[in-house]
């Protein structure tokens, strides 16, 4: 394959067509097109079928590489669009797709070559497509409408009679709650007098046990404070007398000892006298 040829043959815009087909048909696959939106998809499809086919049956050495790369540019740029069209049904982004299929075929006419029994086949075929799809969808819509007006019709209908039972439940409601109001306001005035009653047998109670308390705690306290005065001075005499008889005790163990005392430091005075002596004779001795 020479150069010439490989340069088209080889070119990103077969990739870019293959890629946009299937795009495509997903987005014509999608719930609820309008005709507006099934028309645009379907002229996208016929100007990607005449590329193909004119691309197909032209020579390699007569084609401008330039030409090719504003087609594959314009099929790389339907090809987002229709992705955004795909993720948000914006019917704006069909308009800009068909903006860049209008690009195509003012480049495609730049490509030598003569329309092939193939192409118009294609185109016709195309055309045809279009027509049976629009055709399909109007007569889905149809149906749709039919059966939406009826349904909307039965819904009314059921609304109505919905809304007077509705409001004959209302009525039975709004007697059985004043009814009820009655008897709760009845029942909430004795519930008071009850109340108010009780309230004063357990105030009076409550008076006249704490009285008896009050009676009984201040008799209490009076003997308690008698018999503590009592203990007291017994505790105080008690206390006198066994002081007393401690300090006798520690004044004869004061003298005992003192006496031992005295008598340990005579024994002690004559032990170092006698001691004394003989150490004298004996140094005399030795002298």
């Amino acid at each position: 394959m020479s150069e010439w040829t490989s340069r088209v043959r080889n070119h990103r815009i077969w990739g870019s067509m293959k890629a946009l087909g299937p795009r495509i048909d997903e987005a014509v696959r999608l719930d609820e097109l309008d005709s507006a939106a099934l028309e645009a998809l379907e002229r996208l499809r016929a100007v990607l079928a005449a590329c193909g086919k004119r691309l197909g049956g032209t020579d390699p050495l007569t084609v401008l590489v330039p030409t090719l790369d504003s087609i594959a540019a314009a099929f790389e740029s339907q090809k987002s669009e229709l992705d955004a069209f795909i993720a948000d049904r914006d019917a704006t982004h069909l308009t800009n797709a068909n903006a860049a299929a209008d690009t195509v075929l003012a480049q495609l006419a730049q490509i030598p070559g003569i329309s092939t029994p193939e192409e118009v086949i294609g185109l016709v075929e195309a055309v045809a497509s279009h027509r049976t799809a629009v055709e399909e969808q109007e007569r889905l819509s149809s149906t749709l409408r039919k059966q939406a007006k009826a349904e909307v019709k039965e819904l009314t209908t059921a609304l109505g009679v919905l809304k007077t039972e509705t409001q004959s439940a209302l009525s039975d409601l709004r007697a059985q709650l004043d009814l009820e109001k009655q008897k709760i306001s009845t029942q909430a005035s004795e519930q008071q007098k009850l109340f108010v009653e009780a309230q004063e047998s357990r105030s009076n109670a409550y008076n006249e046990t704490l009285l008896k308390i009050q009676e009984s705690l201040t008799k209490t306290l009076t003997e308690q404070q008698g018999q503590f005065s009592s203990a007291q001075e017994n505790r105080g005499k008690e206390f006198s007398a066994a002081q007393a008889d401690a300090q006798k005790r520690f004044g004869d163990l004061i003298a005992d000892y003192a006496k031992r005392l005295a008598d340990q430091d005579a024994a002690f005075t004559k032990q170092r006298d006698t001691f004394a002596a003989t150490a004298q004779e004996q140094l005399a001795a030795f002298k």
